[in-house]
């Protein structure tokens, strides 16, 4: 059985505006405090127990996801939220605003809905290559060594390159039993609004998953405020286009994109990192085509090779952008 490693959610300095919700032992329901942290799967990186008593009770049943849900990545998802919320609040929290307003209609709901409920989204997360050039070189260099069979092998130098967390899914989603009460306290912490912060008109809940593992996420409040909530409004009134919530996810991960360095140096959002051995897969499982459903359509969350089908939204977006550059450079013929 895997030692267990302890990672509470509020581990290192108070967040300037938002943390994970307090973490709750899998076995027995207990909720994590300050006194008394939750102790985390080292394997697996993802179950949550209170004590080595509630993990040995869990161990039999928990044995066969641990071994599938082994990861070796850098960054865990307790890690990747904060980093987003907190580093790169400004921008990427604005998007994540604005998806919100958009997948629920927010602008169009009356106040009392926009008080009383909270509004829940599941957000998968993939780990990429920052660099278009280097995604594009490593999905190259797997489709040639398996053109070779195997004698030509992709360079560990393109293995290597810097990575970073992207959003690629925004898919709305209900409260879980006991999801609730954890908000509202996480909302009563004293570290978790600046005094600067615009007054808040509703409340989202931010469930991020990793894209290759159906198991495990974690969740963070987003906070709607005011005046994008507004904006939304506003142009509800005017009749303008609103734009898809891709766009804002778009938006977000070239963000984060620019925002990340070198993993040695992890940069404006601290996220600069290397691809684990189930991000390496995810690119693998791209490169041989298996984000194509059997008779096109999508592929189910519940499939291994979710993962590549959410990677292929790189493409599109490494795609439009080459086109966009094209035609800036397109003379004008009049």
């Amino acid at each position: 059985m895997p030692t267990p490693t302890t990672s509470t959610s509020h581990g290192g300095p108070a967040p300037a505006l938002v943390t994970a919700l307090p973490r709750v032992c899998h076995v027995c329901g207990k909720s994590e405090t300050k006194l008394n942290p939750i102790f985390r799967c080292s394997r697996c990186r993802i179950i949550d127990y209170c004590s080595t008593k509630c993990q040995k009770a869990d161990w039999k049943a928990h044995k066969p996801m641990c071994t599938e849900a082994e990861d070796d990545a850098e960054l865990q998802l307790s890690q990747i939220g904060e980093n987003i919320y907190t580093n790169l609040m400004p921008v990427v929290h604005h998007m994540l605003q604005s998806a919100f307003i958009k997948a629920f209609n927010l602008a169009s709901l009356p106040e009392s809905r926009l008080k009383n409920e909270i509004f829940v989204a599941n957000v998968d997360i993939l780990v990429e290559p920052v660099k278009n050039e280097d995604l594009t070189a490593l999905v190259a260099a797997v489709q040639h060594e398996r053109q070779t069979g195997g004698q030509e092998r992709v360079p560990d130098a393109l293995w290597n390159v810097v990575a970073t967390p992207q959003l690629r899914s925004f898919v709305p989603s209900q409260m879980r039993p006991g999801e609730e009460p954890l908000v509202k306290r996480t909302l009563l912490m004293k570290d978790f609004m600046s005094p600067k912060s615009p007054p808040i008109v509703a409340l989202g809940l931010v469930r991020m998953f990793k894209g290759h593992t159906k198991h495990g996420c974690e969740a963070f409040p987003c906070m709607i405020h005011e005046p994008n909530l507004e904006l939304a409004q506003k142009a509800l009134r005017e009749g303008k286009r609103k734009f898809p919530v891709d766009d804002d996810l778009s938006f977000a991960n070239a963000v984060l994109r620019i925002g990340t360095s070198s993993a040695t140096d992890p940069g404006f959002g601290g996220l600069g990192t290397k691809l684990s051995t189930r991000d390496k897969k995810v690119i693998k499982d791209y490169a041989e085509d298996r984000h194509v459903a059997p008779g096109g359509g999508d592929i189910p969350w519940q499939s291994p090779y979710y993962g590549a089908w959410l990677l292929r939204k790189r493409f599109v977006e490494i795609e439009v952008s080459a086109q966009n550059a094209q035609a800036a450079h397109i003379p004008d013929k009049q």
